[in-house]
């Protein structure tokens, strides 16, 4: 398993831990209690592309480790 899908994993079980829903689709998308909604694709060509979650994540308001 890739370094990328170990900490996306990672950010998955801890955005649910505080209630927001995960569905994986070819994308995942992250959707808060309060309706928000950040989406990242499950196998990225870019090598910030975590960081973009995280940032995005953080922006509209979930908590991250």
């Amino acid at each position: 398993m890739s370094a990328f899908k170990k900490s996306l994993k990672r950010i998955i079980r801890h955005a649910e831990a505080h209630g927001w829903t995960v569905i994986h689709n070819g994308h995942i998308k992250f959707k808060g209690p309060d309706g928000q909604l950040v989406i990242c694709s499950s196998t990225p060509s870019c090598p910030y592309a975590l960081a973009h979650v995280e940032r995005d994540l953080a922006h509209v308001g979930c908590p991250l480790p």
